[in-house]
């Protein structure tokens, strides 16, 4: 895995796991573990059991989570 966001491991195709994607946006594993477990927070991949998350995946919920002011 390189680093290029930050020192936030990422695979060459843009994906982190589960521990780099709760450094990346500031949550614990277990925050976004609950969060998957009801449906919410951002959207991820399940490949052989394991758990990804795209940046622009986690990007995308941040923006959509941005409250726009007057």
């Amino acid at each position: 895995m390189n680093k290029p966001h930050g020192g936030i491991p990422t695979l060459p195709d843009g994906r982190m796991n589960v521990s780099a994607a709760a450094d990346y946006l500031g949550f614990t594993p277990k925050t976004l573990a609950q969060w998957r477990s009801r449906g919410e927070g951002p959207n991820y991949i399940r490949l052989g059991g394991r758990i990804f998350y795209h940046r622009a995946a986690l990007d995308a919920w941040i923006e959509r989570a941005t409250v726009k002011t007057a």
